[in-house]
């Protein structure tokens, strides 16, 4: 299964709604700007345009987008430097990726 599909699914457990799933940061960028989602989950590695490419493209046309990056390779440290909300090491734990859903859906308006 696509890492893309075991990030929604986890993203449902956690009681949230998937929207879109995209294998491309090109992918990502259309279909942020054509869905507008509440918050977007990138993974930093992908085809076409990675994520950091893709999180400043959506950022220049949007700058109140709420982006989160998962890696498993890249450090939090390097990856924080693009601004996103969070940074989250692969693979994921659903606790963590639930109190972060949390925290972020507890300031949307």
């Amino acid at each position: 299964m696509p890492c893309g599909n075991v990030l929604a699914d986890l993203v449902r457990l956690a009681g949230h709604e998937v929207v879109a799933v995209v294998a491309s940061g090109l992918d990502a960028i259309q279909a942020f700007h054509r869905l507008h989602p509440d918050l977007l989950l990138m993974d930093y590695y992908m085809a076409r345009l990675n994520g950091g490419a893709a999180y400043r493209n959506i950022l220049a046309r949007d700058p109140q987008a709420r982006i989160v990056l998962v890696s498993a390779a890249a450090s939090p440290e390097l990856l924080s430097d693009y601004g996103a909300l969070a940074v989250l090491p692969k693979p994921l734990e659903l606790a963590q990726l639930e109190k972060l859903l949390k925290e972020i859906a507890a300031g949307l308006p």
